[in-house]
């Protein structure tokens, strides 16, 4: 209705709903019919998206370790290697020194022979002889040397395999139990989540079923009180004229305009009256819309 509040029209069809005459009309019953309570939706992830999911977390830092396990390989092979190229520079150098030792002393046994004058002699032979003997048994043990150096190099090596491949055999037999521990928890986590969701809207469905069955029972019992009032009414219309009946609307009515009005204060309840003005003279009728104004009229 016209400028009527919402709040106030509502009662308004409250009382029309109470006081109508018709055995067969809708009650007013403005109990909803549902509670429409909350429901919690889950999509539980398969074991295998569980275990996919874990593998890429896990994966991130196993990776990790794998790769710092091979860069300390590659540098333990990078410190042999270093090692292994000073061994053989120290072995060329030996060698240099050694043929120049052997070209110097040369010089000096040609020297003593040319004095001597044994230049053409056995003596002198020998003595050449015996110098570059004495050389090349020198640098056949500077190359035995270098060569159980470089074996000591290869062992190195293997053991820096060695220790690389165990590193990554713990890491995959972690990674792999970390894995199925993990995967478990979660499969276990999923699983309890999924029954507290059913739980919980089993729950809802209960309280549910429950509230709809007390909505049945008051609806029909509305339904049986409106039938009762409206057949009680019906006989007073009949035996003193519908005019009392709308008088108790009318009456009931002046009575919730005057409570919705008295909740503001004087000078805004007058005006809001008066606002509603044309709609409030359909509701309560002229004589109880000047009664509903002069008891406003009287605040301010």
């Amino acid at each position: 209705m016209a400028n009527i509040p919402a709040e106030l029209m509502q009662q308004f069809l409250r009382v029309d709903k109470r006081y109508s005459i018709n055995p067969n009309e809708e009650p007013f019953f403005d109990m909803p019919a549902s509670l429409k309570l909350d429901k919690l939706e889950y999509v539980a992830p398969s074991e295998e998206e569980v275990r996919q999911q874990v593998y890429d977390k896990l994966k991130v830092s196993y990776d990790k370790a794998v790769n710092t396990a091979e860069q300390t390989y590659q540098k333990s092979l990078g410190r042999i290697e270093v090692k292994r190229q000073k061994a053989q520079s120290s072995l060329e150098n030996s060698n240099k020194k050694a043929d120049e030792a052997l070209r110097q002393n040369k010089i000096k046994i040609k020297d003593e022979a040319q004095k001597r004058g044994l230049c053409r002699s056995s003596v002198y032979n020998n003595l050449i002889a015996k110098a570059e003997q004495d050389t090349a048994q020198y640098k056949e043990r500077l190359q035995s040397d270098f060569e159980v150096t470089l074996t000591g190099f290869t062992a190195e090596e293997d053991y820096a395999l060695q220790t690389k491949n165990t590193a990554l055999d713990y890491l995959k037999e972690n990674f792999d139990n970390q894995l199925e521990q993990e995967v478990n928890e979660q499969i276990a986590a999923v699983e309890s989540k999924k029954e507290s969701v059913i739980k919980y809207n089993n729950t809802q469905e209960e309280k549910e079923l429950t509230y709809k069955r007390t909505w049945s029972a008051a609806y029909l019992q509305a339904q049986q009180s409106h039938t009762e009032t409206a057949m009680r009414l019906q006989a007073i219309a009949t035996d003193k004229g519908y005019s009392v009946i709308q008088d108790y609307i009318y009456q009931d009515k002046a009575t919730f305009a005057k409570d919705y009005y008295l909740a503001f204060d004087a000078v805004t309840a007058y005006n809001a009256f008066m606002s509603a003005q044309v709609g409030l003279l359909e509701e309560l009728s002229v004589t109880y819309f000047n009664q509903v104004k002069e008891f406003l009229q009287e605040r301010l």
